[in-house]
């Protein structure tokens, strides 16, 4: 453990709900320092409370789910999406299981997925050599727009703040969808194969920073 709490490279991020503020920010750091060596926190991120349909999360009362009881219902990756998609940052948010199917449905694998599995299922398909041809202004205008995102997406992760860079990544997402089926490569390949290739290029760039 001491590689790892009394390593200066190492970042503590201390992950808390709004009611342990004193503690972790005042309490806490005042305890660290009578330790020789042991890392501050570098962030303490409190968030406000999570709450099942309106109502505090209670063991005890029977409101809301355990982790285990939710991962018996679904995915790691899915429910990882979800809590990031809704997490109170700025004010409490409510868990609700249905909402969790709307949003992973048509955000995660509908806008997400889908969009990866047409790029790559056409291209295999089709046995299209992704080239970087000729890129024209909606190419370079989509790929300047994905790394402006992408950074965007970074510098809010680095300040720890998921759902805001969730919602960067949200709408490179959206655009790439709309970029793709404005590039239409699926007719364009019929009369010139380089161009075709070149748009599908253009989209897999566009995953990449996904």
């Amino acid at each position: 453990w001491k590689s790892f709490y009394m390593d200066p490279e190492v970042r503590n991020y201390y992950f808390i709900g709004k009611d342990n503020i004193p503690f972790h920010s005042v309490v806490w750091p005042g305890m660290i320092l009578g330790l020789n060596g042991i890392n501050m926190p570098y962030d303490v991120v409190a968030n406000e409370f999570l709450r099942f349909r309106g109502k505090q999360f209670s063991k005890s009362r029977g409101i809301g789910f355990t982790a285990n009881e939710l991962l018996a219902l679904t995915t790691r990756d899915y429910l990882r999406y979800y809590l990031s998609a809704i997490l109170p940052e700025n004010s409490d948010a409510d868990f609700s299981p249905e909402d969790m199917a709307e949003k992973v449905n048509s955000e995660f694998i509908d806008k997400y997925g889908n969009f990866v599995h047409r790029v790559t299922s056409f291209a295999f398909n089709n046995s299209i050599d992704l080239r970087r041809g000729v890129p024209d202004s909606e190419d370079l205008k989509i790929l300047a727009f994905a790394e402006k995102k992408y950074s965007m997406y970074r510098e809010k992760l680095e300040r720890a703040e998921v759902k805001r860079a969730l919602q960067e990544w949200l709408e490179l997402v959206r655009e790439s969808n709309i970029y793709f089926n404005g590039a239409k490569p699926w007719d364009i390949v019929k009369t010139d194969r380089d161009r075709g290739s070149t748009k599908l290029w253009v989209a897999y760039k566009l995953a990449q920073y996904m």
